[in-house]
């Protein structure tokens, strides 16, 4: 049996292409609230944000007041209300109820103000997958809601976003990064990286078309398209049922990104005007990236990885005609957090990646 691991391992030193590569970081530090709930009298000691909207209203009473948090892209609202002993939190997406909370009045938004381990609520995931799911060639993870995940406040639970990228496309990704830590189009903080990975892609024999159950073809358009090298040519597999499939094993580049979920259509958006991830395919797709079903992004609730990549990603990813797995985690060499790398280094990492790139083409 082949060792995938190592043979990675192999390709990537080999022709020198760099584990990860580090992107600028976008910075988009929230006002924070420090008053106590019950002490709150205007729209100046709220947050400038929570979960998933800006402040867009505050009304005050005898009895208490509320607020409401809005967004311009996503159909979500946000209300806030406090009376003299309890605080109401509740978010709706979509008209769906994706968030009910109660806290005490005598705490404050500092108290709040905080990464926690908690559940994500699958209203969350259904309403945003309705939403985005239909626009954009991306599939958000179903969740169990009894796996922990992570949130902070003000702005909400995180994800990470999984995304095939091209070698011809590392550029563009880095360039979009670095536009977006100088223009002010994000709503929340957001780090990424690219990583050297791995996936496998089976063809179900019969309704891809005959291009894609000959050997030659296959193994040319991977080389085409990502510009990075195969395990090994395309092979045809029998299932136990009999279905047949022409499966590739190749490598490539994944672009992981992570953010708040409140940033997830923002980012999509430009992603989509750069050319790097395909619209929603519906019954027919344009071949090739960024419009295939194996260069669909995922989103997974943050942290995912303690629970197992493999057996999530093998249950999530069959495609009416295909089938997509990121079957392993490479060992990471660069980590985008650790902040000393800079953008030089970053942009000579992708032309290491490109230089690898035709020297694996010629």
């Amino acid at each position: 049996m082949t060792n995938y691991a190592d043979l990675f391992k192999a390709i990537s030193s080999g022709l020198s292409f760099p584990a990860a590569i580090p992107l600028p970081p976008v910075k988009r530090p929230p006002r924070s609230g420090t008053k106590l709930f019950n002490e709150i009298r205007s729209g100046d000691d709220l947050p400038s944000r929570f979960l998933t909207g800006e402040l867009a209203t505050f009304n005050s009473s005898t009895d208490g007041w509320t607020a409401t948090f809005a967004d311009e892209i996503l159909p979500s609202e946000v209300i806030v209300s406090a009376n003299e002993r309890t605080i109401t939190i509740q978010e709706s997406i979509g008209g769906q109820c994706t968030i009910h909370l109660f806290y005490p009045a005598r705490g404050s938004w500092k108290d709040l103000a905080q990464p926690i381990s908690t559940t994500t609520p699958g209203a969350l995931i259904r309403a945003l997958g309705s939403t985005l799911s239909g626009r954009f060639n991306v599939h958000l993870v179903p969740w169990e809601e009894v796996w922990p995940s992570v949130a902070t406040i003000p702005d909400g639970f995180m994800f990470d976003l999984y995304l095939p990228v091209p070698v011809a496309k590392l550029m563009d990704l880095f360039q979009l990064h670095r536009r977006l830590a100088q223009e002010n189009i994000l709503p929340c903080t957001l780090s990424g990286q690219l990583r050297f990975h791995g996936s496998v892609v089976s063809f179900l024999e019969g309704k891809n078309g005959p291009e894609f159950e000959k050997v030659a073809e296959l193994d040319v358009r991977n080389i085409f398209e990502l510009g990075t090298p195969f395990f090994q040519q395309a092979q045809r597999e029998v299932a136990p049922g009999g279905s047949a499939a022409w499966t590739l094993r190749r490598t490539h580049y994944v672009y992981h990104a992570f953010s708040h979920y409140r940033c997830l259509p923002y980012l999509l958006r430009e992603l989509l005007k750069g050319g790097l991830i395909g619209a929603a395919p519906g019954s027919s797709w344009e071949e090739g990236f960024p419009h295939a079903p194996e260069y669909e992004a995922w989103v997974i609730p943050s942290p995912l990885m303690n629970f197992g990549w493999d057996n999530l990603a093998r249950n999530v990813g069959e495609n009416r005609r295909r089938l997509t797995l990121l079957p392993w985690e490479p060992e990471v060499a660069l980590e985008a957090s650790t902040g000393w790398i800079s953008e030089t280094h970053s942009k000579g990492l992708i032309t290491d990646a490109e230089i690898a790139s035709k020297k694996y083409l010629e």
